[in-house]
C-alpha cells in the first residue's frame, strides 16, 4: 500500500529581510515569512548571531537562514506526501545580494558570509530557490525586523492576512 502524492503545483513563496545593527548591541535582526500558495506557515523573526560590519553580510546570512527555513518547510510537505513545485520564489530587498546568487564566483572575505552566499548559490543552483528583488516596502518580512510607522504596518498586515469572508 502506498500513499498517492498530491500534486497539487503549490509553490512556497519566502520573504526575507534583515535590519542592519538595529539592536543596542549593534547585532542584526532577520526575518522571514514562508508561504504556502497564499497561507503564510512559517516565519522566523531573531538577532543575528554575529556582529556583521555591513548591510550585504547581514542581509546575506539572514537569506541563509530563511533558505534552511524554506528546506525544512519543503521536507515537512514532502513527508505529508504533497510535491512542492521548485524553484521558490524568494523575495529580498536587497540589489546586491539578489544579483550576487545568480554570480557563481563571488570573493567574500569573511568566512561566514561566504559560507552563507554558497548555502544560497547552491539553492539556485539546485532549482529550490529562485531570488528575486523586491521594494523594501512590499517585502512582508519588514513588519518582523524593524519598527514601522502606524501605516505601514496596517499595509503589511493586510499584505501578510489579507481580508477574507469572515463568515465562513
Amino acid at each position: 500500500n502506498t500513499i498517492p502524492s498530491l500534486r497539487t503545483g503549490i509553490v512556497l513563496t519566502l520573504y526575507v529581510d534583515a535590519t542592519w545593527a538595529s539592536e543596542l548591541n549593534r547585532h542584526s535582526i532577520t526575518g522571514y515569512i514562508i508561504y504556502f500558495g497564499s497561507t503564510p506557515i512559517a516565519w522566523y523573526s531573531g538577532k543575528q548571531s554575529q556582529v556583521e560590519g555591513s548591510t550585504y553580510a547581514s542581509e546575506f546570512c539572514a537569506l541563509r537562514k530563511a533558505i534552511e527555513g524554506l528546506r525544512g518547510s519543503r521536507y515537512t510537505l514532502r513527508s505529508f506526501g504533497i510535491e512542492v513545485d521548485a524553484p521558490n520564489v524568494v523575495y529580498c530587498d536587497n540589489r546586491s545580494v539578489c544579483s550576487n546568487t545568480e554570480i557563481a564566483n563571488s570573493f567574500l572575505k569573511k568566512r561566514h558570509v561566504g559560507i552563507a552566499y554558497h548555502l544560497c548559490r547552491e539553492a539556485v543552483a539546485a532549482g529550490v530557490a529562485r531570488i528575486q528583488h523586491i521594494k523594501t516596502t512590499h517585502n512582508r518580512s519588514d513588519i518582523l525586523t524593524k519598527t514601522l510607522g502606524s501605516s505601514a504596518h496596517h499595509a503589511h498586515c493586510e499584505r501578510i492576512f489579507p481580508k477574507v469572508n469572515r463568515y465562513i
